[in-house]
């Protein structure tokens, strides 16, 4: 039976459900690289070249373009129903099913029947009714229904808003495959024209049964455009790699922390934009799963970062690409450091402490122990033996003190009675307090106040008053007979690391300085910690409890401010501390 070209009943259905099908496709231009979607553009471009065909075979006088379109036809309506199981496989999540073999023969028999049919004056196989012309058919319908084997397992595999959408994807071809069949049995039986209009009004249903499933179910654009809102949203970097080496997509937090705009990077060479970065560069190009810590020198300072990779691979196995996420660890790494340093700091401590309770207890009970067994049988001796007994008792009284005293700053419960005052007073009355003090162990005190009587600082006067206490009580510690102390009072720019303070703000910078032997380098960084005496002697250690400078550096932080050692001293020791003045 040769092929004819009858004249289509309504051309206006055919147009209108062409502008539907590519409105779809449009549509879905945005969400070209979710899974599933090229598919399914492709099937909806294979059914607007099977009804372009339709009307030009129709409208068109020429044999030449009849014949030509009657064959774009041909092929479109082939290629058509591989395509949708395809789709299929890809969108229920079966596309395991579909192995390189498998997807070859899919793809191989489309272009061999294509090939026949563009050949077909040559031969004749494809005529209407002839062997390889119901071949096709059969072909074509035996895929439709492998297509619903694997609609229908979605379905029942599938529960609330998932269910829907595989009805919907089953039901909307369902019109398609109803109306081709009913237009090929008029064609083949003669009967009216208007049995023609069944296979556009099928292709216009599907239509919009796909818009409603599309606008209304969110098949494609649901988990995609929750899987762009987690990834934009994320504050860990996400790259994605192709196999090829370049850029594929990033998030706003890998641009962040690479410096560089997204639309600048997507589609350039990993290796470029990850040059900043040796240990991204190098992970970039692992096709297994990586996992890596790795320091990133940057402008802003140096961060810790934590690297993972994983090779990305179609159902066949064949490698796309990698996709890097890097989380920042430089606050656990920091802790994990400041942990280490706490560590360390509590075993000295205990250390500290053990040494200082060992020597008193022992005497105290060998003292004791002496008196209980009436070895001592002199007043005069055993009232010196309670003497050191009570000496000793005291420092461990003094020492439970400081203890305590540190750990009311440190936990804030014992809140601080802030108030304005005028500094330069403050620290003239420190100086007339403690003058005669220093002056009765034979050390020469000094007061060098250099800043305006209208100068105001927010602080508690008892407390500022114990900071001076300890640092005094340091120095005279140290200092020898006509030795000398100073306390200075000025303004400072600087912080005191060198740098100026934020807005160009000063800060109140208070010193006591004494010329004694000094703190050896190696132990400066750690005279602030509690128990930490250096190289001290026993005789000396059991003077005082250890604390005082620790006790120091707390108050002085409670107040907004900061301690340290100026190791640019010349001689001796000077120990400096800011205060924030008030406008």
């Amino acid at each position: 039976m040769p092929i004819s070209y009858p004249h289509l009943p309504s051309i206006g259905i055919h147009l209108f459900v062409i502008i539907a099908l590519t409105a779809l496709v449009a549509y879905l231009w945005h969400y070209r690289r979710v899974p599933g979607v090229a598919t399914f553009m492709l099937t909806t471009v294979l059914r607007v070249l099977w009804l372009t065909g339709a009307v030009i075979i129709s409208e068109s006088s020429s044999p030449f373009w009849q014949s030509f379109w009657n064959k774009v036809s041909w092929t479109a309506g082939i290629a058509l129903v591989p395509a949708w199981l395809v789709l299929v496989l890809q969108i229920s999540g079966q596309d395991a099913w579909l192995t390189r073999r498998r997807f070859a023969s899919l793809v191989a028999l489309p272009i061999l029947f294509s090939l026949l049919v563009f050949s077909n004056e040559w031969h004749g196989w494809l005529d209407t009714g002839t062997p390889l012309h119901w071949m096709i058919l059969g072909y074509s319908y035996l895929l439709v229904l492998f297509c619903y084997y694997f609609n229908l397992r979605w379905i029942r595999q599938s529960s609330g808003l998932r269910r829907w959408q595989a009805i919907a994807v089953a039901l909307a071809p369902l019109f398609s495959v109803a109306g081709q069949v009913l237009s090929v049995s008029a064609n083949l039986t003669n009967q009216s024209s208007d049995f023609k209009l069944l296979l556009p009004i099928g292709f216009l249903l599907a239509s919009l049964i796909w818009f409603w499933a599309l606008l209304y179910l969110r098949v494609f654009t649901l988990v995609p455009v929750a899987k762009d809102a987690v990834i934009t949203a994320m504050s860990d970097g996400f790259v994605v790699v192709d196999y090829q080496g370049y850029i594929y997509e990033l998030n706003p937090a890998a641009a962040a922390t690479l410096s560089i705009a997204s639309g600048e990077a997507v589609g350039r060479p990993a290796t470029e934009i990850f040059s900043v970065w040796p240990a991204l560069n190098e992970i970039a190009l692992q096709r297994n799963v990586t996992e890596q810590e790795t320091l990133y020198e940057r402008a802003d300072g140096d961060r810790y970062y934590t690297l993972q990779s994983a090779p990305l691979s179609d159902p066949g196995g064949r490698f796309l690409g990698t996709v890097i996420i890097w989380h920042d660890t430089t606050e656990r790494h920091l802790a994990h450091a400041q942990l280490k340093l706490m560590e360390e700091s509590r075993r000295r401590l205990l250390a500290n402490i053990s040494h200082d309770l060992r020597t008193p207890v022992s005497s105290v009970l060998g003292h004791s122990e002496l008196l209980l067994e009436e070895i001592i049988d002199s007043p005069e001796q055993q009232r010196t033996y309670l003497k050191r007994i009570h000496a000793k008792m005291l420092g461990f009284n003094r020492l439970i003190q400081d203890l305590f005293e540190l750990a009311r700053i440190e936990s804030q419960s014992d809140r601080f009675r802030m108030a304005r005052l005028p500094l330069a007073p403050l620290i003239e009355k420190v100086y007339e307090k403690y003058l005669s003090d220093v002056q009765n162990a034979a050390i020469r005190f000094h007061c060098d106040i250099s800043i305006a009587a209208d100068i105001f600082v927010s602080v508690d006067e008892d407390r500022l008053d114990q900071v001076f206490a300890n640092l005094i009580a340091n120095a005279t510690r140290y200092v020898s007979k006509q030795g000398s102390i100073v306390i200075r009072c000025s303004l400072t720019a600087l912080n005191p690391e060198g740098e100026a303070f934020p807005d160009g703000k000063s800060m109140a910078l208070l010193s006591v300085s004494d010329d004694g032997p000094g703190i050896p380098s190696e132990h400066i960084a750690n005279i602030f910690e509690r128990f930490y005496r250096g190289n001290e002697s026993q005789s000396a250690a059991s003077e005082h409890s250890g604390l005082g400078l620790a006790i120091s550096k707390e108050i002085v932080i409670a107040h907004g401010g900061k301690i340290w050692v100026d190791e640019a001293a010349q001689q001796g020791c000077t120990i400096c501390f800011s205060l924030p003045i008030l406008d």
